[in-house]
């Protein structure tokens, strides 16, 4: 064991090579020099330039008002801003993957038709939402194997599909907006938890699964893999052509399930005697 020690230290006269204990990582934030701790926090600032753009904008705003921070006021903005952030988070993946969907508001419209025709025509709530994921899962898979594994533009396939979606829609519903459902669907939409609208927790909950699913899931490494070198992940086992083909489904179903529970028009309540159109 002496011997053994003896060999480990370093020879007279050069430094001792000796690293500290700990994970690699550790060892490397350990030994960091002051001046690579503020190429770091540079390196963060540039590729958070959208955040501080956010807060720079809230602290003009609330500067020029004192209603900008208040609660009902930031409740309003969330409300407003949750179809296009439930919507945003499979879309970053999609970026992130080096893939792109226009047809999105297009399906959704489709989705939410879906819906109205189904109660219309005597059908449950549960089997309408079973119904408007099915037409949003099976347009996303559709798109996503034309791009997937045909090899067409994601660009010409989804602006099709944009243009193709409306029309069905339009002439599916003929215009005519379905009115007349149940409250308890329509709490979903315009409901409220601990005085917060529903779709604000909706949306955090979302923005938490996709979190996980980008930072400690394998799906999104694999999605990020694709995205930086399609071929070097394909050499590594990847499966380059299915999952961007998986990722175009929820998109777009996660979208449907939303417009049809709070863009169409749902039936009031009675101590409300009017109509709620978000």
């Amino acid at each position: 064991m002496r011997r053994m020690d003896v060999n480990r230290r370093s020879s007279p006269g050069q430094p001792d090579r000796t690293e500290p204990p700990g994970p690699p990582d550790a060892r490397r934030r350990r030994s960091a020099t002051p001046a690579e701790q503020r190429r770091r926090v540079v390196t963060w600032a540039q590729q958070n330039g959208v955040l501080f753009a956010l807060l720079a904008m809230c602290a003009y705003f609330a500067s020029q008002s004192d209603r900008f921070l208040t609660r009902g006021n930031i409740n309003i903005i969330l409300l407003q801003v949750a179809v296009t952030g439930i919507i945003a988070v499979p879309a970053a993946m999609l970026i992130l993957a080096g893939y792109v969907d226009l047809s999105v508001g297009s399906v959704m419209v489709l989705s939410a038709i879906a819906f109205g025709q189904v109660i219309e025509g005597g059908g449950s709530e549960l089997v309408a939402v079973i119904v408007a994921l099915a037409v949003g899962a099976t347009w996303g898979l559709t798109s996503g194997f034309f791009i997937s594994y045909l090899g067409f533009s994601p660009i010409v396939v989804t602006l099709g599909g944009l243009a193709a979606a409306r029309g069905i829609a339009q002439v599916w519903s003929e215009a005519i907006t379905v009115s007349g459902f149940s409250d308890t669907f329509g709490e979903l939409g315009i409901g409220r938890w601990f005085d917060t609208p529903i779709p604000i927790f909706l949306t955090g909950g979302v923005f938490l699964l996709g979190f996980y699913a980008w930072n400690q899931s394998t799906t999104g490494r694999h999605l990020a893999a694709i995205g930086s070198d399609e071929v070097a992940a394909r050499a590594v086992g990847i499966r380059t052509k299915r999952m961007p083909m998986i990722v175009y489904s929820p998109r777009l179903s996660t979208a449907s399930t939303w417009r049809s529970s709070a863009d169409i028009t749902c039936k009031p309540r009675k101590r409300r005697p009017r109509r709620w159109t978000l």
